[in-house]
């Protein structure tokens, strides 16, 4: 799957990925990320950070805050959902020649 070969070449890159784990806190001038896990509370040291959680939630949990002006904008965007359909067809080419 295409996640997966991302996940895999992120990685081979020196990435770290850690899908379980709920992110508590982020240090941006200490650039640590403090995060709850089974095994109980730890933190990362980042030199990049990339994330998946929605934008309001991220900045939240970013200290120090952002600017209020930066929080009043990012409540003002609109979100869109997106779903992508798969479709296996068994062919070279699905538009042509057949």
């Amino acid at each position: 799957m295409l996640g997966e070969s991302l996940a895999a070449e992120f990685e081979e890159f020196g990435g770290t990925i850690e899908p379980s784990v709920r992110v508590t806190h982020i240090d941006t001038e200490a650039r640590e990320v403090y995060f709850q896990t089974e095994r109980g509370p730890e933190a990362a040291v980042y030199d990049r950070l990339l994330s998946t959680i929605p934008l309001r939630p991220f900045l939240s949990l970013l200290s120090p805050p952002p600017p209020a002006r930066i929080l009043s904008l990012a409540d003002k965007l609109k979100h869109r959902s997106l779903l992508l359909a798969y479709l296996c067809v068994n062919r070279k080419s699905v538009i042509g020649p057949f």
